[in-house]
């Protein structure tokens, strides 16, 4: 729970109101939360990407340290066919990069960093590679440029499980007590359970019953794109990646080998941290070691900053 003085930093960007199915991907437009610098006179701004069913919302406490506040304004955004933001067919990492593009001209940022986790710390990756000019360096939490369709089908099959006994619920009309009884019962995994529940709002403000404020379909039919990778050369951006030695998501002997050839073709800074592991950290590193975490960030931010 925020405290009162944290709450008055937040403000909200770009509320959509009633969010839109957009036909075209230029349409869509993204809901986001800006965290305002403890330095007044600070001119950088870092963006943060959520993961896979995941809202920008789940940053805030992450956001406040002091690691993020002191030295940027931060940008919390909700990606398509999640949370607040618009709903679209389309899932492609390309197509996502463009709406994060849009949502920093309106809110007339210039240039930024980039800090995202899984499917984030990816779109993060892709930023790089387009959006050269914008992007000033790239933190990605538990994910590296590769594709999981190739190095680890039980990503796909775990996900498209996942995917498939969320379309399979019928919540219409339901309360929220019933529809988290519901997917407790579906989901052995409770980290799991908790997780999808967190995608239920209250469908309008008098009413007692949900709905998915994530477009799960949409989700369904692009994840063999969202478990992949865009291959869009090399950046030579700064590059910090950082996994929990417990995470299923990365393999190990290519994320603590430096030299990997998958690393060198995508980043050509040398950096003393370009990839960390966190001892005893899993998936959500960020909220299980955040102490660690954030020691690196503050690190390679410190590093970066004396080079300018």
């Amino acid at each position: 729970m925020l405290n009162l003085v944290a709450k008055k930093r937040f403000t909200s960007l770009f509320p959509t109101g009633v969010r839109s199915f957009s036909s075209t991907q230029n349409e869509v437009q993204l809901f986001g939360h800006k965290v305002a610098s403890l330095n007044e006179n600070s001119d950088k701004h870092i963006i943060f990407l959520h993961a896979l069913l995941c809202q920008s919302r789940h940053w805030r406490s992450f956001a406040l340290n002091d690691v993020f506040s002191r030295r940027a304004h931060c940008h919390l955004v909700d990606l398509r066919n999640h949370g607040e933001s618009d709903q679209n067919s389309d899932m492609s990492y390309s197509a996502m990069a463009e709406d994060v593009l849009r949502y920093a001209d309106r809110a007339e940022i210039d240039t930024f960093d980039v800090l995202g986790h899984a499917m984030g710390g990816k779109l993060g990756m892709i930023m790089a590679n387009l959006y050269p000019n914008r992007v000033n360096s790239i933190i990605s939490l538990d994910a590296l440029p590769f594709d999981h369709n190739k190095t680890d089908s039980n990503i796909l099959k775990s996900n498209i499980k996942v995917l498939d006994q969320l379309l399979s619920l019928d919540i219409e009309g339901k309360t929220r007590k019933s529809v988290i009884d519901m997917l407790n019962n579906e989901f052995s995994d409770k980290g799991v359970a908790t997780l999808v529940s967190m995608n239920i709002i209250y469908d309008g403000e008098q009413s007692n019953t949900v709905k998915w404020c994530t477009n799960i379909k949409a989700i369904r039919n692009n994840i063999e794109k969202i478990i992949g990778y865009e291959d869009h050369g090399l950046s030579d951006k700064p590059f910090l990646g950082i996994y929990g030695d417990a995470s299923k998501m990365l393999i190990n002997k290519i994320a603590t080998n430096p030299d990997s050839k998958i690393t060198k073709d995508h980043f050509g800074y040398s950096s003393k941290e370009m990839i960390v592991e966190i001892e005893n950290g899993g998936h959500w590193l960020h909220l299980e070691r955040q102490t660690e975490v954030t020691k690196h960030i503050g690190l390679f931010y410190s590093e970066i900053d004396n080079q300018e």
